[in-house]
This record gives structure tokens, sequence and C-alpha cells, in this order.
């Protein structure tokens, strides 16, 4: 029988570093963003009853923000309105809806 192994020189044995106690970093986690800018001041007033429409407050009546676009124009961002009870809505007088063709008005 024949050796295959016979004159076969066996590999080096790996480099290995000593085990480092290395601490594991922390899962990061979301943290709440503080914003840097400061508090925008409005003109108007921007709040939301017991429904979905939103209105701007101006002079006393209740204007509908037809939709985000318009409130965006108006220099709000959704989730900024007030929320005010049916009650609170009531004590304001309708006025006229707020578009794109009239945002104008508003600013």
């Amino acid at each position: 029988m024949i050796d295959m192994n016979a004159g076969i020189i066996p590999p080096p044995a790996p480099n290995i570093s000593p085990v480092v106690d290395t601490p594991i970093p922390a899962p990061i986690q979301e943290a709440e963003v503080v914003a840097d800018e400061a508090k925008v001041e409005h003109k108007y007033r921007v709040v939301r009853g017991s429904g979905d429409p939103v209105y701007l407050i101006k002079d006393n009546y209740r204007h509908w923000v037809m939709n985000l676009q318009v409130m965006e124009k108006l220099g709000y961002k959704l989730g900024e309105e007030e929320k005010l009870t049916q009650a609170e809505m009531n004590t304001f007088v309708p006025g006229k809806a707020i578009t794109m063709e009239n945002v104008g008005d508003f600013l």
C-alpha cells in the first residue's frame, strides 16, 4: 500500500489572537428627536373638532382648510392643530373654505 500522506507538510497553525474582553455596544435605540429649530409663531390658530376637518381661525371665523397642500401653504404641518370640543368649535362663525385659489387671503 502506498501512504498518500507521505511527504505532505501540514499547513501552519493559524495565528490566533488572545481573547480580549471587548465591551459590546448597546443596541441603538430610537431617541426622541428634539428639534433645534425655534417654535414657529403663527398668525392664526389651526384647530380640529371631533371630526376630520381642520379649520383656520381668523377674526372669530372658522375657515375650512380644504387639504394638506393648503395647510402647508399656510405654514402649518399636520398634527399642529389644536383639538377642540364641538361646543368650542361652535363658538366660531363658519367662514369660507380655504383653497389653493384663495390661500393668499390668509397669509
